[in-house]
């Protein structure tokens, strides 16, 4: 009797235990190791809003002719302190010059004219003069005055004009660039060729951004920024907006971007043309201490923490601002603490 059941039974046995072996073997191979790392509690910021580029700006000052001609001097060179006023170049204007000139002959031979009547007039007889006689002298001395005058007005003008050609600095401040050397030509159709370019004494300096449509609604003036230069690694430079353009720039793309204007507190180490990102924070915590918001864990509606190497030793905290990835910890660890991070 036992032996008519062995053999159905051993065939059972023959069929199950491959099966079992392979549900196993798919459970191994799908079960996923979990792997505990440690995180030392540092201090940071925490920043909360939107990002873009910027460019830090220096306004500076390029003085130019108001006439075209051939540069006979400069008096300063790069890196010289200028004074407002001061003498930077002259040209050679020779259109002003050769009317100058010609005024200047005018004026002479009408003085000259006046005076050689005067002389003669001066040497008549006049003792058979009648009153008409008087009266025509009299008018012609008028006459050779005028002209004389008219012709002084007109030089003075040319001489003027000729002053024009000495270039003089608008402001106090230091050369940081000459775009021209003596003896070239300038063509110089309303002033659109500047010689040289000065920075102020008392510089005015800004980061201006270009902010997509879609985020202008977030920017505010008085709202505050951090510049970081991608020239100087690390290194944040605080400033708040100073102003925001209602106008809408587009480009070729159809892109349409608004310019804001950031002033910064301080630009130490910072040279006009440096590009850079800027973080605009509508919230902001900064040298707090932080932890990545992955470490948290809530449990019954508590925050905790999972020591480390100790993980079963579970530590209760407060959270404050977040910024998505890593959350500031206002009670329940110190800076250098150890913790646990699940990966």
């Amino acid at each position: 009797m036992i032996k008519k059941y062995i053999k159905p039974l051993i065939t059972l046995i023959l069929l199950v235990i491959p099966v079992y072996f392979l549900v196993l073997k798919n459970r191994t191979g799908n079960t996923k190791e979990i792997q505990i790392s440690e995180y030392k509690v540092k201090k940071g910021d925490i920043r909360v809003g939107f990002e873009s580029e910027g460019k830090y700006i220096t306004d500076i000052v390029e003085p130019s002719f108001v006439t075209s001609g051939r540069i006979t001097s400069i008096n300063v060179d790069i890196g010289s302190e200028v004074s407002k006023d001061g003498l930077l170049a002259t040209i050679e204007s020779s259109e002003d010059y050769y009317s100058m000139l010609s005024t200047k002959a005018t004026y002479d031979k009408a003085v000259a004219a006046h005076h050689a009547f005067e002389a003669s007039y001066s040497d008549l007889d006049k003792s058979d003069f009648s009153t008409e006689d008087y009266k025509y002298y009299s008018e012609q001395e008028n006459q050779l005055r005028e002209a004389s005058k008219a012709a002084e007005a007109l030089y003075n003008k040319a001489a003027h004009s000729l002053n024009k050609s000495s270039l003089y600095s608008p402001i106090d401040g230091t050369v940081i660039d000459i775009y021209f050397n003596e003896g070239e030509t300038v063509q110089n159709q309303n002033q659109s060729n500047p010689i040289m370019a000065i920075i102020p004494k008392d510089k005015t300096s800004y980061v201006e951004s270009f902010v997509e449509d879609l985020d202008i609604a977030k920017v505010k003036v008085g709202m505050n920024v951090k510049f970081t230069p991608d020239s100087l690694e690390n290194q944040d430079y605080s400033g708040v907006v100073s102003f925001v353009s209602p106008k809408g720039i587009t480009d070729n793309n159809g892109l349409v971007t608004y310019k804001v204007r950031i002033d910064l507190e301080k630009d130490i180490d910072l040279f006009d043309g440096f590009i850079g990102n800027i973080a605009f924070l509508s919230k902001s915590k900064e040298d707090v201490l932080i932890i990545p918001n992955k470490a948290v864990r809530m449990i019954d509606g508590v925050q905790y923490v999972f020591d480390y190497p100790e993980t079963d030793n579970k530590i209760k905290i407060v959270t404050g601002l977040t910024d998505g990835t890593s959350v500031e910890v206002v009670e329940g660890l110190n800076q250098n603490d150890t913790i646990a991070i699940t990966k």
